[in-house]
């Protein structure tokens, strides 16, 4: 539990069993709090490993509504900072197809992330798969705009990879 809100101890990606690894939250300018959320990594995992080609996944409580296009805009934003001009192409045509079926959220909403090796990245929308993107490279580069070197909030990463 975070902020009162609870998350499951363990998850399913692929028929893997993946245990809360970390919590975190995000505050937007410092008073406010944005989401919090759940890391889910396989049994003895380590926080270096996050980013590498294993199972995982990242869950999502909301605490404002957000209309569904500004999901795609704002990890557009981070990974063009992050991420050379030609990985960014590479990734192109899965990040357009990841951001067209984002919905809008509400208060209490959940978006989770799960990575699943040999299948890809399926975003799931209060538990309702949307739609699976292929390939480790995408896993790395989305999972990093939480946990990667140059996160969206540096505090949230460090909580999320502190393990419990």
């Amino acid at each position: 539990e975070i902020e009162e809100i609870q998350f499951p101890e363990n998850v399913e990606a692929g028929g893997d069993t993946l245990p809360l690894f970390g919590l975190g939250l995000l505050r937007y300018r410092v008073f406010f709090r944005g989401y919090v959320g759940g890391l889910y990594l396989p049994t003895g995992a380590t926080a270096d490993q996050t980013l590498t080609d294993v199972p995982k996944a990242l869950e999502l409580y909301y605490f404002w509504d957000i209309e569904g296009r500004f999901f795609g805009e704002a990890a557009e934003e981070l990974l063009v900072k992050s991420h050379p001009p030609e990985r960014i192409a590479a990734l192109r045509e899965r990040l357009d197809r990841l951001n067209s079926i984002y919905r809008d959220v509400k208060v209490g909403d959940r978006y989770r992330l799960s990575y699943v090796p040999g299948t890809g990245t399926t975003l799931l929308y209060n538990g309702k798969a949307l739609g699976t993107i292929p390939g480790a490279d995408f896993a790395e580069a989305y999972f990093g705009i939480w946990l990667g070197d140059q996160p969206l909030n540096e505090t949230f990463r460090d909580q999320m990879l502190g393990g419990r």
